[in-house]
């Protein structure tokens, strides 16, 4: 009875709600998409979505008057130049609003095309629900508690109206020449995130798609009326004429005329002919990380050029300027953290060792010009992130960083090309258990940068951090954040190979090639190789060797000549391989192709095609004699070719698993597809039952309908999501069935290597049947499903 009572109130409050709701609110909430952030459905709108999708024409209304209407009471007199926008470099689909004012926080918007007094058509809606940021703290960011993960709440958009509450905003003078850009992205006050995601998309939006240029004023959108990082701020700077600021300061109440160094007119304006809010994500493949870095770079150079002196100066007790000048010098710097950030962990333990035993030579650089360009080297520390000029101006004259994986390796974006990076993983915290190879080692994989790597696989080489150590109910119980936290050391022997290694590449990427393909570039404590077979994605695997004697990998990559014409021959050679590989996949490719033209013969020759040999009534006798007289008695006669007999085999076993799996797949899309139709049903009658009751006993006709359409949206939603789970048992049977294929090709692989080898039919007939087991296997899921 309860449950009754239940059921029936909750289809009563939905009914209601429903008949209140405006229809444009029903239909836009019934189209959104968890993948499409502006609620938007991608087919029907694809055209407009191209440049924005936003309606470049003015909605046709009645206009009853200036009072009745949001009026503009001019323009602000501006002598800089427009922002130029280019909406076909808009990979964001970031919407262009018009006529926005803001105020404390609030996007008050006047645009004809979305206001209530002139259009039907509600502002799409800004999804930004699914962006995460980390509660800030002098401690690091907020990964280390449990709920310091929080997501974004939605921006406060309205339109505008007559009680608006300041006078700028009531009478509204916009401005031309000044157009905010606010962007979101993960993690705002993690220095890392900051570059993968704004510095590194702004720059490839502005310099390649040139979505906007240098008159644009950048706000990065942190947490409602939160202030920027510093690191933000500097990073961003180069992008823009204007000073980068932040909602907050931007939507600011102030007294007319106030100055502001964001804005155009060079005082506060808050009124803008064009406003543009953007979603940035790694969803694009821009990946600019370098290039991004080297513009940056490039701009602050100029500004730290006046003050080399003082810098070189201020350098001097860990580096004479003999030394910061001496191309023969490998100079080394090692990112070390500050005093408030050592307490909770990420030191590395032996700093002190390995900057002594580096600074006494004990690496022991060979005296030989061919082998090196460096004589010595020196090693110095440096806390990143106090003054972000010098920061930017010392990585400069850097040859290599070294560090404990953390935001501070973000630096070797600003470094010469050809540098190189070192980094330094604790206990449990390797690229094999964890994810911190998403980081620097994949933003350096065109290897601008060179990557090395040490992870440290030994538990009493690495300390627990201060969070582990003392571990609290509200401490988060991530493994990889609590591994990342640990303080470590790493064995001299370890750390010199590195040393060693960046030594003998010279700033020569070939040089660096040979140690990246045979994996002696990533290694453990211990000198062993680090990396997981077929793990390496953007390099063939036929350029792929594994290491014997990391000296020997030294020596044949001092074989390439440090010479324009060295390298020259190396980059013949590399690319004459690359075509070597390409044509033998092209002749495999043709040779499956060949074979299953082969197979399609033997099965018509035999028949076994269409109606199968002796088959069932006159439709089994026709394709048995279409097939003989078509070639077939041919095929008979003829002494079949030994390696077409093995690729037919092959075809042969692989069609039976395809055919298996493909049965298999379709008995789960039909149960999936059987489940969903009888939920949508059943949802449907209870839905439709409780509903009617309740209209009949309070004679809402209306709200009955209204109900009624409810209850069909909820049934559709349950529906869509049986569907989504049928479509998901679909792509397991692709994936199995590709399992399946590859399972009867290797078994076929082998037997036609077998007998090519002259090992004779036994030796096929010894590997045939795990091709058959596979097949076997695969008919007995099938029949199971």
């Amino acid at each position: 009875m309860a449950k009754n009572i239940t059921a029936f109130s909750r289809a009563l409050w939905l009914g209601l709600l429903l008949h209140l709701l405006p229809a444009g609110f029903r239909v836009r909430g019934a189209t959104q998409d968890s993948d499409n952030s502006f609620g938007f459905n991608d087919q029907q709108h694809s055209s407009r979505r191209l440049r924005g999708w936003w309606p470049d024409e003015e909605p046709d209304f009645k206009f009853r008057g200036d009072e009745w209407h949001p009026k503009s009471y001019g323009y602000t007199d501006c002598k800089a130049p427009d922002p130029v926008i280019n909406e076909d470099g808009n990979i964001f689909d970031c919407p262009i609003l018009r006529d926005v004012c803001l105020d404390q926080g609030t996007i008050i918007f006047q645009d004809r095309r979305f206001h209530p007094w002139t259009s039907e058509v509600r502002l799409p809606y800004f999804n930004i629900t699914d962006i995460l940021w980390n509660t800030p703290s002098v401690l690091g960011i907020g990964d280390k508690w449990k709920i310091g993960k929080q997501r974004y709440l939605p921006p406060h958009v309205r339109p505008w109206h007559h009680m608006e509450g300041s006078p700028d905003v009531q009478k509204p003078v916009f401005s031309n020449c000044t157009t905010p850009l606010l962007f979101y992205h993960h993690f705002p006050f993690n220095v890392a995130e900051v570059y993968r995601f704004a510095v590194n998309n702004i720059y490839f939006m502005q310099q390649h798609l040139k979505f906007f240029d240098e008159h644009i004023t950048l706000v990065p959108a942190n947490p409602y009326m939160s202030r920027i990082p510093p690191y933000t701020q500097f990073w961003l700077q180069p992008f823009s004429k204007y000073q980068v600021t932040d909602l907050g300061s931007l939507s600011q109440r102030r007294e007319p005329g106030s100055p502001s160094n964001s804005t155009g007119e060079g005082q506060a304006v808050r009124c803008f002919s064009k406003f543009i809010m953007c979603k940035i994500t790694l969803k694009k493949p821009t990946g600019a990380y370098f290039e991004a870095g080297q513009f940056v770079a490039e701009y602050y150079a100029k500004k730290a050029a006046p003050l080399q002196d003082e810098f070189t100066a201020r350098l001097a007790p860990l580096l004479s300027p003999e030394e910061l000048h001496d191309a023969g010098v490998m100079k080394v710097v090692f990112a070390v953290r500050s005093i408030s950030h050592k307490d909770i962990g990420r030191m590395l333990l032996n700093e002190d060792e390995l900057i002594d035993r580096c600074n006494k030579q004990e690496a022991a650089l060979p005296d030989d010009p061919n082998f090196t360009i460096y004589r010595s080297m020196r090693c110095i520390r440096h806390v990143f992130g106090v003054d972000n000029l010098y920061d930017m101006w010392l990585v400069r004259h850097m040859d290599v960083l070294v560090g404990l994986h953390g935001s501070a390796l973000t630096n070797a974006m600003f470094m010469r090309k050809g540098s190189s990076l070192i980094e330094l993983r604790p206990f449990q915290f390797s690229g094999r258990e964890s994810w911190p190879n998403i980081y620097m080692k994949s933003q350096t994989r065109r290897m601008e940068v060179f990557w090395f790597g040490i992870d440290v696989m030994n538990g009493s080489l690495s300390a627990p951090g201060e969070f582990e150590s003392d571990m609290q109910p509200i401490y988060t119980r991530a493994r990889g954040c609590i591994a990342r936290d640990r303080s470590t050391a790493v064995p001299w022997a370890a750390f010199r190979n590195q040393l060693l290694n960046v030594a003998v590449v010279s700033r020569s990427v070939w040089r660096y090639k040979v140690l990246r393909y045979s994996h002696a570039y990533y290694t453990t404590d211990n000198l062993e190789a680090l990396e997981v077979p077929g793990k390496e994605k953007f390099i063939p695997p036929e350029l792929l060797t594994w290491f014997q004697d990391l000296d020997a990998e030294r020596t044949r990559a001092a074989a390439i000549p440090l010479t324009p014409e060295g390298e020259e021959r190396a980059r013949a050679a590399e690319e004459s391989l690359l075509a070597s590989i390409a044509a033998k996949r092209a002749a495999e490719e043709a040779a499956r192709a060949e074979a299953a033209e082969v197979e399609a013969g033997h099965r018509e020759g035999d028949g076994t095609g269409p109606g199968g040999a002796g088959g069932e009534g006159a439709e089994g006798v026709e394709g048995g004699e279409g097939g003989a007289g078509e070639g077939g008695m041919e095929a008979l006669v003829a002494e079949p070719d030994p390696g077409a007999r093995v690729a037919a085999e092959r075809s042969r076993r692989r069609h039976r698993v395809q055919q298996a799996m493909a049965r298999a797949r379709a008995a789960r899309a039909e149960r999936a597809h059987s489940g969903a139709m009888s939920g949508f049903i059943a949802a449907r009658a209870r839905f439709g039952a409780g509903v009617h009751a309740a209209a009949n006993a309070l004679g809402l006709g209306r709200g009955h309908a209204g109900a009624q359409a409810q209850g069909e949206a909820g049934q559709g939603q349950e529906a869509e999501v049986q569907g989504q789970e049928g479509a998901q048992a679909e792509g397991q049977g692709q994936e199995a069935a590709a399992q399946g294929q590859d399972a009867g090709g290797a078994a076929a692989t082998a037997a036609g290597g077998a007998e090519g080898a002259g090992a004779g039919g036994g030796q096929t007939a010894k590997e045939e049947p795990q091709g058959e087991a596979a097949a076997q296997g695969a008919e007995g899921a099938a029949q199971a499903a």
